[in-house]
């Protein structure tokens, strides 16, 4: 296990880098979720995320393993560097905070819900797709683009409506289905 870990780490390091590794694929997935979180989540997630960017740090900062060639840098540097993590930390741990962990448990314990929606906008290059459409508000501020397929896409036009499908929860909204219903 030397390719993933050091060598003599410690339980609590292993711990620490699982979580970490474990993490990326979900930050991963949020770009193409069409999750939209809640006032819940949305009023709360600096806080959230500065709380949780912490858990990413602090073993860095307690680090005395032998082989930890941070502790020798100068001050400077050493404040640098660290600043420079919490920053990464921060983007990681705001993402899995508005998107990532709330849609995942959404997806797991949330209701099903259908609901019409009107089509505002057609997106040739939505987040992360490369084709989207942007809906009226269904709540939560759900009125970011929704990554749809090429076909779908070339047969819905701008006002028609459309039947929207997926789970919703305390933390959010998760669009898993969009279906042509008529036009407008």
């Amino acid at each position: 296990m030397s390719v993933i870990f050091r060598s003599n780490s410690s339980k609590k390091e292993k711990a620490f880098f699982v979580i970490l590794y474990g993490s990326l694929p979900l930050v991963l997935y949020t770009f193409h979720a069409n999750f939209s979180p809640s006032q819940l989540i949305t009023d709360y997630w600096l806080a959230y995320s500065f709380i949780f960017s912490l858990f990413y740090v602090i073993p860095l900062l307690i680090d005395t393993h032998p082989k930890n060639k941070i502790k020798k840098y100068p001050c400077r540097q050493k404040n640098v560097f660290y600043s420079f993590i919490f920053v990464i930390a921060f983007a990681l741990s705001s993402d899995l905070v508005l998107w990532g962990i709330p849609n995942l448990i959404t997806q797991v314990v949330g209701n099903e819900f259908k609901s019409e929606a009107v089509v505002l906008k057609k997106d040739k290059n939505g987040k992360g797709c490369r084709r989207a459409l942007i809906l009226e508000d269904i709540g939560y501020g759900m009125q970011k683009p929704m990554c749809v397929d090429n076909t779908f896409w070339n047969t819905v036009s701008k006002h028609d409506i459309v039947l929207i499908s997926g789970y919703q929860s305390m933390f959010g909204k998760y669009i898993k289905e969009i279906e042509f219903i008529k036009n407008r």
